[in-house]
C-alpha cells in the first residue's frame, strides 16, 4: 500500500470540555445540570434523580445540544404537570458529598480569577453552594446531620 497517496485526517480533541457555565434546574423528580460555553451554542445535559433518597443516579447521554435541542431535551425529560425551576447558577461542580440522610450536590458560584499560566486562567472558589439531591418529601433530615449542612 502506498502511503505517499493517502489522506490522513488528524481530529484533536480538547483536554478539556467546553462547558465553562452551567445552570442548575430542578424538577420534582429531577435535577438538571445543563452546561454550556461562553457563547452558549454548545449544551451539555447531565440528569440527577431525585426519587432515591439513599442512591445517587447521574445520566450523561454524551450529546452536545444545541440551544433549542437542549430546550426540547428538558421538555421531553420532564413528567405532565411538572414544572422546571432554575435554583442556581455555577461555574463548576465540586462533587457530590452523602451524608445521612443522602447525597448534596457542591458547586462552585463565585470565581475570581488569581493568575495566569500560558493561555490558561487559574481561578480561586470564592463561594460555594449546596443542593441537596433527594426530594424534600421523601426523606427526613435527622438531627445529626444538621450539623454538616452549615
Amino acid at each position: 500500500m502506498d502511503k505517499s497517496n493517502s489522506t490522513y485526517q488528524i481530529k484533536c480533541l480538547p483536554a478539556i470540555n467546553f462547558v465553562q457555565k452551567i445552570g442548575v434546574y430542578e424538577s420534582k423528580n429531577r435535577y438538571f445540570v445543563v452546561g454550556s460555553n461562553n457563547a452558549r451554542t454548545k449544551y451539555r445535559i447531565l440528569k440527577i434523580d431525585r426519587t432515591e433518597g439513599h442512591d445517587l443516579t447521574i445520566v450523561d447521554d454524551r450529546v452536545e445540544y444545541t440551544e433549542l435541542d437542549m430546550i426540547n431535551s428538558l421538555n421531553v425529560g420532564l413528567h405532565r404537570n411538572t414544572s422546571l425551576n432554575k435554583i442556581a447558577s455555577a461555574f463548576g461542580i465540586v462533587g457530590f458529598v452523602r451524608l445521612l440522610e443522602g447525597y448534596y450536590m457542591i458547586l462552585i458560584t463565585k470565581r475570581r480569577r488569581v493568575a495566569v499560566i500560558g493561555r490558561e486562567i487559574i481561578y480561586n472558589m470564592i463561594i460555594i453552594s449546596k443542593h441537596k439531591i433527594s426530594y424534600c418529601g421523601l426523606a427526613t433530615v435527622e438531627k445529626l446531620e444538621m450539623k454538616h449542612r452549615k
